[in-house]
C-alpha cells in the first residue's frame, strides 16, 4: 500500500475538475489526484516531473506549473555523481524541462 492511498473519490474529483487530465499514465493521475482532492498548498513543495508533456502541460491549470523539477535538478540537490546524471536521458534534464515549459506558458502545447 502507499504510504498516501488515492481513492477512487480522489480520482473522481480530479477527473470532475480537470476532464482533460483523463489521458495521462495513471501514476501521474493518481499523483495529481492526491495533490488535488487534498488542496495541499504547495508553498515549496516540488513535484518532479516526467518526459510527458501532457503531465508538464497539466500542471498549468491548477497552477502547478512552477512547481515541477527535472529529475536531474533533484539529483543535483542529492549530491549526486556526474557519471550517475550523466546516464540521464536528455527528457529528464532540466533544459527540458524548462523548454517544454515555456511551450506550455506560450500556448504551444496545450
Amino acid at each position: 500500500m502507499p504510504p498516501y492511498p488515492v481513492t477512487r473519490q480522489d480520482r473522481n474529483k480530479l477527473l470532475r475538475d480537470y476532464p482533460t487530465v483523463a489521458v495521462l499514465d495513471p501514476g501521474e493521475l493518481n499523483l495529481f489526484a492526491y495533490l488535488n482532492a487534498h488542496e495541499l498548498p504547495l508553498g515549496n513543495f516540488k513535484v518532479v516531473s516526467t518526459a510527458d508533456k501532457g503531465a508538464i502541460a497539466f500542471c498549468k491549470l491548477p497552477g502547478w506549473l512552477d512547481h515541477l523539477v527535472s529529475l536531474e535538478e533533484l539529483l543535483v540537490s542529492a549530491n549526486t555523481s556526474r557519471g550517475k546524471l550523466a546516464q540521464l536521458g536528455p527528457q529528464h534534464y532540466t533544459k527540458f524541462l524548462a523548454e517544454v515549459r515555456t511551450q506550455v506558458w506560450l500556448g504551444f502545447i496545450p
